[in-house]
């Protein structure tokens, strides 16, 4: 195998949960509505891709194009209330809770790739640890909601969690329908210029001045980091979806964010009402998972 099948993946996915730290942190501090993060989380990548649609090999199956826009869908439920919850809960407990995604994703593609399922399947050891870890975190779930803070951002980060899962599981399969930098490009592209549309015509319709007066001019520093962090996780999870059988492995890297974000409080002072330990250990759970899988 080569070195980019071999460890890319999980350099490329490490480098995404630093940068899906910075992205759910930010707006505990800039406090931008919903509308304009959306808005820059989209308008950002647009027109960071455009310049490569003129250099890459567009995919032939047409159901590719299909995926983004119902993934676009699903970003506006899970933006929304990642976004709503980051300003409510902090940047911490936002990225600590969605873990519990990894598994949700981990059995859908157990379930529906054949030939995955029989592969793991083939390795009683490996499968028996796995199963472990799902039992794990499944604990580490009911310990967290016996915290009153975890407990309440569980239930109003779960629609955002559910989203996640259809968002990974549909890029995944874009990603196995093209060309490998096609899908990395094209994917966000088309999804991205589905949520542009979708604000600016919700904006219009309805006269509002949320995307463009906040988003554009009173939140340009806010959202120029919003958008370059969403742009450089976008690459860096399609890279390692590419190169990994289940899209879970990949997200579980990519959601030790809370590591980087418990970094920035250790180094500014702050502290977390949450059930900080709890929450870290479900983190670990989502590491072995890809260290076992990948005999790392």
């Amino acid at each position: 195998m080569t070195f980019l099948g071999e460890h890319f993946w999980w350099i490329s996915a490490l480098f995404g949960s630093f940068c899906a730290a910075v992205y759910y942190t930010a707006n505990q501090y800039f406090r931008m509505p919903w509308e304009g993060m959306v808005f820059w989380r989209s308008l950002t990548p647009l027109v960071a891709f455009t310049p490569a649609l003129f250099l890459i090999e567009w995919p032939e199956q047409p159901l590719f194009y299909v995926l983004p826009l119902i993934s676009a869908c699903f970003c506006l439920v899970a933006d929304s209330r990642n976004m709503t919850g980051a300003m409510r809960f902090g940047g911490g407990v936002t990225t600590r809770l969605k873990p519990f995604s990894v598994w949700i994703l981990f059995a859908l593609w157990f379930a529906v790739d054949h030939d995955y399922r029989a592969a793991l399947l083939a390795d009683p050891l490996k499968a028996g640890i796995i199963l472990a870890l799902v039992c794990a975190a499944s604990l580490i779930t009911f310990r967290l909601a016996r915290c009153a803070v975890s407990k309440d951002a569980m239930i109003f980060f779960m629609p955002a969690l559910l989203a996640s899962v259809g968002i990974n599981f549909l890029v995944k399969c874009g990603m196995d329908l093209s060309p490998l930098f096609s899908g990395i490009v094209l994917f966000p592209w088309i999804e991205a210029l589905a949520l542009t549309v979708f604000l600016v015509l919700k904006s219009l319709g309805t006269g509002s001045k949320v995307s463009f007066g906040a988003g554009l001019r009173m939140f340009f520093p806010a959202g120029l980091v919003i958008g370059l962090s969403m742009t450089l996780m976008i690459i860096a999870k399609n890279i390692a979806f590419t190169y990994t059988p289940n899209p879970a492995y990949a997200v579980a890297i990519v959601m030790t964010a809370p590591f980087w974000v418990s970094l920035f409080y250790l180094a500014t002072g702050q502290s977390e009402k949450a059930d900080v330990r709890n929450g870290l250990f479900f983190v670990v759970t989502s590491i072995i998972l890809v260290l076992v899988e990948k005999g790392m």
